[in-house]
Formats: C-alpha cells, structure tokens, sequence
C-alpha cells in the first residue's frame, strides 16, 4: 500500500509540474483592441464630433480633418505602430503611441462623402503580446467631389469649401475684401463663399488667360439676395462677377432681376477684339440681331421666379466652330444666338473664338462680387467704383462652385453637370 501511495503522489507531483511548465510557454496574451474613434469637425454643422469605427457596421459621417485614436487592452510598443502598419487607403499621415492609444492624424484632408479603409496590422503590446490585423471601411461626411464632364478641359476651379483655393492650381487670389463662408447648399458648413452687397470682393489675377481660348463655358452656382431695394421697391442690380467689365468678361443680373447676361469680347479673323452681350430678355423676344432662342418666362414669376433668393446653377457657354453662344439656368436652355446670322458684314460673323481687350496688371484681374477688380479703373465711372461706392450693384448673396472650361458645353453636357452638382 505504501508503494502504491509513494507511486501516486509522485504522479501527482509531475503532473503540477507539467502544468507549471505549460503555463510558462505560453507566454503573453493576444494584444486585443477596445475601442477606435474619429475625431474632427463635423462637415455638416462646423462643430467638433466623434465618430465610433469598431461597431458592427461601417460608419458614416467620418470628419475629413481626420485623427484616429485606436485603443488598445494595454500598452503597445511603439516601434511597432507606424504609418504602415496602422494606415488609411492613401492618406498620408502620422501616427504616435502614448501608452494604450495609437494616434493617426492625416496630413491632408480626406474627400467628402468617400469610402476609405482603415488597416491596423502587425503591431505588438509592449509585453510581447501578438495582434491579428483587421479592417474597418468607412465613409467621410459631405458630399463626394464631382467629376465634370469635359474634365480634361477644365482650367480653373473654385469650391470655397472655407478657402479661394483654384483646385486647378493656376489662378489663386491675391485678394480678399469683407469675405465670410457659410453652408452650400447641400448644407455642408463653410463651404460657400458670403457676398453682404457692399464691399465683399475675391480677386484673380492674370485671369485674361481664361479668355485666351476658342471655345469657352463657365459653369457657377449662387443664391442671389434681393433684399436691397429702391424707392420703388425695385431689387437693384447685381454684378456678379467680372474681369475688366465687358473688355474681358461680366456677368451682370439686371435690376429687378429683369434679365441677365454675360457681355464678353471675341476674337475676329483679323487678330482684333470687340464686345457683344449674351442676354437672357426672360421674355421670348426675337427681334435681335442673331437671336435664336429666348425663353419667355414671364408668366411664371420671371428670372426672379427662378433665382431669387434660392440656389440656381448657371451655364454660359461658346462654341467657336459653330459661333452659336448660350445661357443655361438649372440645366435648361433659356437662351441661344448665333453669330452666322450677323451676316457676312459685320464684324462678329468672323470670330474665332473669346478674348480679352482690357488692361494689363492689376486690371486683368477676375473680381468676384463686383464688374471689375478694385485696382482696376478700365470703367472709370463712379457706378463702377467697388471701393469709394459700395451700393453699385455689387453681388449680393452666396457663390459655390465657380468653374471655367476651355471647351463649349452640349445641352448633355450641362444636364449632366446640373445632376451632379444639385442638392
């Protein structure tokens, strides 16, 4: 019995040690994550959010200005966090460790309304611990940047997502009067551009380019304020942008939103440059010279029906080969003339496309909000004053989305366009 017992124990004692003994090579646990957060601003409001990656679906909303915090059960070795192993689908970025918390703060600012992937791979706990790689797919918030059509032809862009920044890189500002960002109208925050009517003016310069072209269309949304009114209760005129008035190019809404126009300067056979109005009358009048279609829309409550006070997209656009101009407002055709018709006396039957016939730095200056920029004095009357006379008809209200294409615009072409860009 003795032996038997003695037998026993021994089992016994070998079996804890064994156990011991496994338990050793186990070594540390698997590094596990507990929570992953977005942090930045919120697209839609301007104000800081938070935004949680690691629940069961994707998250939405993301905040473009992005820093990642991913934390963890306990504390990682840094040398092993880095932007290639903790990563966003190509967004350059840094990442630091501070303990438990690995920190990505992106470099640039993500797109709006975009899936991205976040990847954490081969990381490890300060304790040795080993981690399994994993993904979370999200999207930022806003609105996904558009594509236009004509893509390859366009030459300057302007967001105003809080900045005049030309996307094209070509034709920044060099100056900036009274201005302000507010909501587009998609109501992402800060991402138009604010007009008060007065003083408010983005200036361009060297944009006498844009009109070194054959074929030519800019493509604009705004929101015109009609609340300055006369004596006679009559919402006064707004300029809503120009480059040395009609010796470059202007586009004016008319007094009591009566009609509107680009007036702009061609280019003849000869090399020289001479102006021409491309109106919008609201009224289906055909009695001008070249007039080809004018929509009458005076019995639905006019231009200002269509454009006052609420967001509308603007075409204006020409084709050199066919010499036919035209304006489009919310993707539809409202106006068309064609040059062939002048006949072959007249100067403009011989144009070869657009041009510019003002005046040299600082007056080949783009002004948004005004006929002309503020240095300019190619138009010397006092209306035409943006600085000593702020209630000459400056543009009162919002503007997004400025773009200039050397290329003509099809009625699918701006159908297209509108679609992409409505809200």
């Amino acid at each position: 019995m003795k032996t038997i017992k003695s037998i026993l124990m021994l089992v016994a004692v070998a079996s804890i040690g064994v156990l011991m003994s496994c338990g050793e090579d186990e070594g540390p646990s698997a590094l596990t994550i507990v929570s992953i957060e977005a942090t930045g601003t919120d697209v839609l409001t301007g104000e800081p959010t938070t935004v949680d990656l690691n629940g069961a679906t994707a998250a939405s909303g993301v905040p473009v200005d992005l820093v990642l915090n991913v934390t963890f059960d306990r504390e990682v070795d840094a040398a092993t966090a880095t932007n290639t192993t903790v990563a966003v689908d190509g967004i350059a970025a840094d990442v630091t460790v501070n303990g438990a918390v690995v920190t990505l703060t992106a470099s640039q600012e993500l797109a709006r309304g975009t899936d991205y992937v976040l990847t954490v791979g081969e990381i490890q706990a300060a304790d040795g611990g080993e981690f399994t790689a994993v993904s979370r797919t999200f999207s930022t918030g806003g609105v996904a940047e558009v594509t236009p059509p004509n893509a390859d032809a366009q030459v300057a862009y302007w967001k105003f997502d809080g900045d005049d920044t030309d996307e094209m890189g070509a034709f920044n500002a060099d100056n900036r009067i009274a201005v302000s960002y507010t909501a587009d109208r998609h109501g992402q925050a800060e991402s138009s551009v604010s007009f008060d009517g007065d003083a408010t003016l983005i200036e361009i310069p060297g944009a006498d380019e844009l009109l070194n072209t054959d074929d030519f269309t800019l493509s604009f949304w705004i929101k015109s304020d009609g609340s300055d009114v006369n004596d006679n209760d009559e919402t006064r005129g707004q300029f809503v942008m120009g480059l040395a008035a009609w010796y470059g190019m202007q586009f004016e809404i008319a007094p009591n939103y009566n009609n509107c126009k680009l007036a702009a300067s061609y280019t003849l056979e000869d090399g020289t440059v001479t102006g021409q109005d491309l109106w919008w009358s609201t009224k289906g009048d055909l009695g001008w010279q070249g007039w080809t279609f004018d929509q009458d829309v005076s019995g639905s409550g006019g231009l200002a029906g269509i454009i006052k006070d609420k967001w509308a997209h603007f075409v204006v656009t020409y084709d050199a080969e066919s010499k036919i101009g035209a304006i489009y407002i919310n993707g539809e055709l409202r106006k068309s003339q064609d040059f062939n018709l002048y006949g072959e006396t007249h100067p403009l039957y011989n144009t070869v496309g657009m041009g510019y016939r003002g005046n040299d730095a600082p007056g080949n200056k783009l002004a948004f909000g005004f006929i002309q920029g503020s240095e300019n004095r190619i138009v010397t009357d006092d209306w035409a004053n943006p600085i000593d006379t702020p209630d000459n008809n400056h543009f009162k209200g919002l503007m997004d989305d400025v773009r200039v294409f050397s290329a003509s615009f099809t009625a699918d072409n701006v159908s297209t366009l509108y679609n992409a860009e409505k809200p």
